[in-house]
């Protein structure tokens, strides 16, 4: 359990994290209370691809970055700071980790574990009922996000497509003039993060 000085701060930040958003005072101190602190070095692993989905992570300090696993390789997918939360679908289903967090910097992690959030939720918790109510709206936000994007490449392919062709013509001309020759369309294509097929040519 923290002391009082440091569990008044560590509400203090926590009651500013989206995730957190809108839950009394009283209730922010009871999640502060639980949630773990750690220092974590630059180039720590927080969770690993297909680990246990046993917390949820928020960053008090520094960046992290969440990977894809590629193969033998790593693709950053993005880099977070001071607020952002991850892993907060762990909380709900347990599953094993569907990516990878590790420290990018000197970070300080606040870490909620799935079993005192289960305890919370359990017991009744108001803390616990706010902070589910918050992640289901988070992600039904993120399904939005993703419709919509689905929508805007699905609803005009010959655009999507267009622009596709553009960005690789310009990594063409690119990599011949730092090496002198161009890659194949399939390694172009990775190189601008598209993972599906192309499709034939309708010229």
């Amino acid at each position: 359990m923290a002391q009082p000085n440091q569990l008044e701060k560590k509400a203090a930040f926590l009651a500013q994290v989206p995730l957190i958003r809108g839950l009394d005072i009283k209730l922010v101190t009871i999640l502060a209370d639980i949630m773990q602190v750690h220092k974590v070095p630059p180039g720590q692993y927080l969770c690993r691809t297909g680990g246990p989905g046993d917390a949820c992570y928020v960053v008090g300090h520094g960046q992290i970055d969440i990977l894809a696993e590629e193969g033998e390789e790593e693709r950053v997918l993005a880099t977070l700071g001071p607020g952002h939360a991850v892993g907060e679908i762990s909380l709900l289903d347990g599953k094993p980790r569907s990516a990878s967090v590790r420290a990018k910097t000197e970070c300080v992690i606040f870490a909620l574990k799935r079993d005192d959030f289960d305890q919370l939720l359990n017991g009744g918790n108001p803390a616990g009922m706010k902070l589910l109510d918050n992640m289901v709206q988070e992600l039904a936000q993120r399904v939005r996000i993703v419709d919509n994007r689905y929508i805007d490449i699905f609803s005009k392919p010959g655009d999507t497509i267009a622009e596709l062709s553009q960005r690789r013509e310009q990594l063409r001309e690119l990599q011949a003039a730092v090496v002198g020759a161009p890659q194949s369309d399939d390694d172009l294509m990775k190189m601008i993060g598209y993972t599906g097929h192309l499709a034939p040519s309708s010229k």
